[in-house]
C-alpha cells in the first residue's frame, strides 16, 4: 500500500513538475519560439514517445511544424517542413507513426468568449501507446499554458510595431519640420523603406517638384515627358479628396478607373498594392 501511494506521488510530483517549468519558462522570456522549443522536450521527456511538434496552422488552410523533439531518431525530423491540415493525420500514419496524440492549441480573439485554432501539440511514437487520462490532463495544462504565451507574445509583438510605428513617425516629422531644410527625399525613402515598398513617389502639386524612390512606373515612348500624378484622374481625387484625407487602392489591377497605370506598372514587383 505504502508503495502504491509512493508511486501516486511520484507521478503527481512530476506532472506538477512539468506544467511549474513551463510557466516559468512563460514567465522568464516573452519569446514564443523560445518557449514552443522548451514545451516539445518537456513533453517528450514526460511522455517517453519519440517525437513531439508543435504545428502551426496559417491562413491558407495548411501549417508548419514550428517547434520539434525527437528521441533517438526512431522517428525523421518535420522540423520546418509544412503539411495541408487535410492531409497531416495520414500523412504521419506512413512515415511509421503507431500512435499518436494530438490537442489543439488555441488562441483568445478580440471577440469575448470566441477562440481561433492557432496549432497543434502532436505526439508521435513508433509503437503503440496507450495514453493514459492522468496524462490528458496533465498536457490539457499545458496547452492551456501555450495559449496564455501565445497571448503575451502577441502583445509583445504589438507593443513592438507600435513603439517602431512612433519611431518611424518621429524620424519623418524629424525630416519634415526640424531639420534646417526640409528633407522630402530622406522622408519618402524612409516612408517606403517603412512600409516594405519596392518603389515611392512623392507630387508637390504646388510646384510640379517629383520625388522618387526604387521601381518606378514605366510609360509608353509617347508618354515619356508626362508625369503620371498629373493624369486627369490623379487631378479629380485631388479636387475630391485632397484637404485630409488617405486613399488605399488594394489591386490596381481590378479597378477599371486605374487601367491608365497597368501597363505602366507591369515591368515592376507593383502586383497588389498601391497607395
Amino acid at each position: 500500500m505504502k508503495s502504491a501511494d509512493s508511486f501516486k506521488n511520484v507521478q503527481q510530483s512530476e506532472q506538477e513538475g512539468l506544467v511549474y517549468r513551463i510557466i516559468d519558462q512563460i514567465r522568464r522570456t516573452k519569446e514564443l519560439q523560445e518557449i514552443l522549443n522548451a514545451v516539445v522536450v518537456e513533453v517528450s521527456n514526460f511522455l517517453q514517445t519519440d517525437r513531439v511538434i508543435v504545428y502551426r496552422f496559417d491562413r491558407e488552410e495548411s501549417g508548419e511544424v514550428v517547434a520539434e523533439s525527437i528521441e533517438q531518431q526512431r522517428l525523421p525530423s518535420l522540423l520546418g517542413l509544412h503539411f495541408p491540415a487535410s492531409d497531416i493525420i495520414e500523412y504521419l500514419k506512413a512515415m511509421g507513426v503507431q500512435s499518436e496524440l494530438v490537442l489543439p492549441i488555441t488562441e483568445k480573439t478580440t471577440e469575448p468568449d470566441q477562440v481561433n485554432l492557432w496549432g497543434l501539440l502532436v505526439s508521435h511514437h513508433s509503437q503503440p501507446r496507450t495514453i493514459l487520462k492522468r496524462e490528458l490532463r496533465v498536457l490539457q495544462q499545458v496547452v492551456d499554458q501555450i495559449s496564455i504565451a501565445i497571448i503575451q507574445s502577441n502583445l509583445v509583438l504589438q507593443a513592438r510595431i507600435e513603439q517602431r510605428q512612433k519611431s518611424i513617425i518621429n524620424q519623418v516629422i524629424t525630416q519634415l519640420h526640424s531639420l534646417p531644410t526640409i528633407q522630402l527625399q530622406a522622408a519618402l525613402e524612409t516612408t517606403t523603406t517603412a512600409l516594405s515598398g519596392c518603389g515611392g513617389r512623392m507630387y508637390i502639386y504646388a510646384t510640379g517638384e517629383l520625388y522618387t524612390y526604387g521601381e518606378q512606373p514605366k510609360l509608353p515612348e509617347s508618354l515619356q515627358n508626362t508625369v503620371i500624378e498629373e493624369h486627369p484622374f490623379w487631378q479629380h481625387w485631388m479636387e475630391e479628396f485632397r484637404k485630409d484625407s488617405v486613399w488605399t487602392i488594394t489591386d490596381i489591377y481590378n479597378d477599371p478607373e486605374l487601367k491608365f497605370l497597368t501597363n505602366a506598372f507591369e515591368h515592376t514587383n507593383v502586383s497588389k498594392a498601391v497607395s
